[in-house]
């Protein structure tokens, strides 16, 4: 909550989180198999990740290269 008010958090799609970790849809995909992310899936079958989990993961992705 912020000042008393509910936030509601903004998942994103397969595209957003390709955008965000500057990657193609493909790879993000792939991270998804190999459970590297875990989206949850609307009744209709849309992955949507939790926008804190892609930053994370993109951090950590980020350290691992720079090492």
């Amino acid at each position: 909550m912020h000042d008393g008010v509910a936030t509601k958090k903004q998942y994103l799609m397969t595209t957003g989180v390709a955008l965000r970790a500057k990657v193609s849809k493909e790879t993000v995909l792939f991270w998804v198999r190999i459970g590297k992310l875990s989206p949850i899936r609307t009744a209709s079958g849309v992955r949507l990740f939790d926008p804190d989990e892609v930053d994370r993961f993109i951090r950590e992705r980020g350290e691992k290269r720079s090492a």
